[in-house]
């Protein structure tokens, strides 16, 4: 059996030479990406970015645990959204601050609302900022379309004979949650 002792000392120093060499051109490299990402909001994100656990002491607004696990959570910079499933086992989304653990706003339906608020709020936008505010308002207003549709959906089922003006509007509710949603989409791109 070889030793440490028994390798050659020729064979050492020239692994430790291109051990160095390795050290330096790797802290070269992390120096670079971590100036480019000075000017780089997506690659600042990307190494921001990471699994998030659900704070332990993190309670419901009723101040009770979640009913269930959250099936994800992703933390960027000092904020994080947790996809939560509701009693219904819908998926919403909650905002929380990493740094205080405390949620700042819950059961949102869309995800991308909930991530534009966290990638805001990590740029130092105030959660009252005019931009998150709209965020916030485009998303109770999808909501308010979306409890429409459900609530129109649950009265054709229910009733006897075909309805044209309940169907009508379950339709026209459904085009304007979606129409909402699209509009969430487009200023997202303009932020």
């Amino acid at each position: 059996m070889v030793g440490a002792n028994d390798i050659d000392p020729r064979i050492k120093q020239d692994m430790a030479k291109k051990l160095s060499a390795f050290e330096r051109v790797a802290k070269k490299a992390a120096l670079k990406v971590a100036q480019a990402a000075r000017s780089d909001g997506a690659l600042f994100e990307a190494l921001h970015t990471k699994h998030a656990e659900l704070p332990s002491n993190y309670l419901t607004e009723a101040g009770q645990a979640p009913v269930a696990t959250p099936t994800a959570g992703m933390q960027i910079g000092g904020f994080a959204v947790f996809a939560m499933p509701n009693e219904n086992g819908k998926t919403r989304y909650d905002v929380v601050n990493m740094t205080t653990q405390q949620k700042i706003v819950g059961g949102l339906h869309l995800a991308e609302g909930a991530n534009t608020m966290v990638k805001l709020m990590n740029k130092g936008y105030s959660f009252y900022s005019p931009q998150i505010k709209n965020l916030l308002d485009l998303e109770n207003s999808y909501v308010k379309h979306y409890n429409d549709a459900i609530s129109f959906s649950r009265k054709v089922k229910n009733s006897s004979a075909k309805d044209a003006v309940l169907e009508t509007r379950f339709e026209e509710s459904k085009l304007k949650a979606s129409e909402v949603k699209q509009k969430l989409l487009e200023y997202i791109k303009k932020i």
